[in-house]
């Protein structure tokens, strides 16, 4: 009687047993049939309800263990997986859309469309300290941007820094910044310097007639810049206000003790 010899159901022998064989040995074959069953569905342990064309499908499937893992818990129903079905994108092309929390064509929607502003400063080349402008109304360009106390480079195209604007205006004497009003005693011919550094504004209130007010650079060499042509008797009152640049000297002439009534002076 032929009884073949198998682990798995491909050992299996379709011819056999013959017609000629004895019955005797026909538990033999069944048990043969059992065994190669159980060991090539070793854990089937409940009622497979897959189609023959369902199982046929992962034919040539080539994805590992931890690949098919992947798909555990997935509640998708088949049309939904169906979906898939003749999608050519790779994986990386699928990847692309990993993280992705809303609808990808709401937020490409949402961007700045392309025009041909963003065009002209797409062109640009980014470099340090450079800050992008429109040089015409159909190109844009980069100016240097300079944080310079000194503004040593006296550039026609460069920016400066809010920081370096104001060290160069405190350290060059603008009148008015950083400074204050007060009263001065001031008196006939006497010079009194500008010994701050930036140049200062006087103010005087003159009550009489024939004052002068004279500046010098040297305290030696004296220009008068304002007062009354002479002394015709009456009460002449007159408002005064002058700049002293740094270094240099003022002084009253031709005044009596009362004529300077008031002097003040912003330093």
């Amino acid at each position: 009687m032929a009884l073949e010899s198998g682990t798995y159901i491909d050992s299996l022998n379709a011819s056999n047993p013959a017609s000629t064989d004895a019955l005797s040995q026909a538990d033999d074959h069944l048990r043969l049939i059992k065994s190669t069953v159980k060991s090539t569905f070793p854990n089937v342990t409940g009622a497979v309800s897959a189609t023959h064309t369902e199982l046929n499908l992962i034919d040539g499937l080539t994805a590992s263990t931890s690949e098919l893992n992947t798909l555990d818990g997935i509640t998708s129903s088949t049309s939904e997986l169906n979906i898939l079905d003749g999608v050519t994108a790779t994986t990386a092309e699928l990847n692309y859309s990993y993280g992705v929390t809303s609808a990808i064509q709401t937020q490409l929607d949402a961007k700045q469309a392309s025009n041909d502003i963003l065009t002209d400063i797409a062109g640009l080349t980014q470099a340090t300290n450079k800050v992008p402008y429109f040089s015409s109304a159909t190109a844009a360009s980069l100016l240097d941007f300079k944080d310079e106390d000194n503004m040593a480079s006296n550039s026609a195209t460069a920016v400066p820094s809010q920081q370096s604007v104001k060290a160069y205006v405190d350290a060059s004497g603008a009148g008015g910044v950083g400074q204050t009003w007060s009263r001065v005693s001031r008196v006939n011919n006497t010079s009194y310097q500008n010994s701050t550094s930036k140049p200062i504004m006087v103010a005087a209130y003159i009550y009489g007639g024939g004052v002068e007010i004279s500046v010098s650079s040297d305290n030696s060499n004296w220009v008068v810049i304002a007062g009354w042509p002479g002394d015709d008797g009456e009460f002449e009152k007159s408002n005064f206000s002058f700049i002293v640049p740094v270094g240099h000297y003022y002084k009253f002439t031709n005044a009596d003790s009362n004529d300077i009534t008031y002097v003040s002076e912003l330093a």
